[in-house]
C-alpha cells in the first residue's frame, strides 16, 4: 500500500479490525506516523502527507476530538500562490504483475512538443518509491520549471506489494527490476510526449540501491 494508517484490531472473536485515521482529514492525510501516550487514552498523529504535514493530538474515544498542534502554516502560505506540478499514479501491467507508477508532470503540459522523462527509483530490495508521502524536492523544481516529466515505479523487489512481488528478485536482483524499467518506459512512451522515445535522447534514470 502507498499509505500508512492506524488501526485498532481485536485480538479475540471475531478480529474485529478498525481504521482510526481513514476517514479524517480526507484525502489530505493518508500517510501517518504515531505516538500513542502511555495509557492509550490520546494519540499523537503525525501527518505526512500527500497534503502538507500537519500534527494533531486526538482521543482515542473519539477520534474527531482532537487539537492541533503544528499545521505548518507558513508553508501553506507559501505555497498558496505557487504553482505545484501535477501528480498522477497508475496501475501497470508488467510480466503478469500490477506496479505502482507515479508521475509528475507539469501544470500545462504541452502534448504536441516532446518532454524529457527522469525515472526515479528505489531498488533496494523492500524498498518504495511511490507513496502518499508529500514531497517538494529537485524533482519538482524540474517538473515546474524546465517541463520535465517525473516518473517513479515500484517494481519487482519493491515492498508494500505483497510477498509476490517482494521476492520475485530473489536471486535476479539487477535482472528482472531492470526488465521492469524497460518495460515501464515503453508503456510511458504510448501515452506521454517524450523526447526520449528517439535513440538519440535516452531517458535519465536515478536510482537509489542499498546492499549489505
Amino acid at each position: 500500500s502507498t499509505q500508512r494508517q492506524l488501526y485498532r484490531v481485536s485480538t479475540v472473536d471475531p478480529f474485529r479490525k478498525d481504521c482510526l485515521t481513514c476517514s479524517l482529514f480526507k484525502s489530505e492525510c493518508t500517510y501517518y506516523d504515531t505516538i500513542l501516550n502511555p495509557n492509550y487514552q490520546h494519540v499523537l498523529l503525525n501527518c505526512r502527507g500527500p497534503g502538507i504535514p500537519q500534527t494533531t493530538l486526538h482521543s482515542l474515544s473519539d477520534m474527531n476530538k482532537h487539537k492541533p498542534v503544528a499545521m505548518n502554516t507558513v508553508l501553506r502560505h507559501a505555497l498558496m500562490n505557487r504553482t505545484i506540478p501535477k501528480w498522477e499514479r497508475r496501475t501497470v501491467q508488467i510480466n503478469n504483475f500490477a506496479l505502482r507508477l507515479e508521475l509528475l508532470l507539469p501544470i500545462s503540459l504541452d502534448e504536441t512538443k516532446e518532454h524529457p522523462l527522469l525515472l526515479i527509483l528505489d531498488s533496494a530490495p523492500g524498498g518504495q518509491a511511490v507513496s502518499d508521502l508529500f514531497s517538494l524536492s529537485w524533482d519538482s523544481v524540474l517538473v515546474s520549471s524546465d517541463s520535465v516529466i517525473v516518473a517513479r515505479l515500484d517494481g519487482r523487489g519493491s515492498g508494500f506489494q505483497g510477498q509476490r512481488v517482494l521476492h520475485d528478485v530473489h536471486q535476479r536482483l539487477g535482472t528482472v527490476d531492470v526488465q521492469d524499467q524497460a518495460d515501464a518506459l515503453e508503456h510511458m512512451e504510448d501515452f506521454l510526449p517524450l523526447s526520449c522515445s528517439s535513440p538519440t535522447a535516452p531517458c535519465s534514470i536515478v536510482a537509489s540501491l542499498s546492499l549489505p
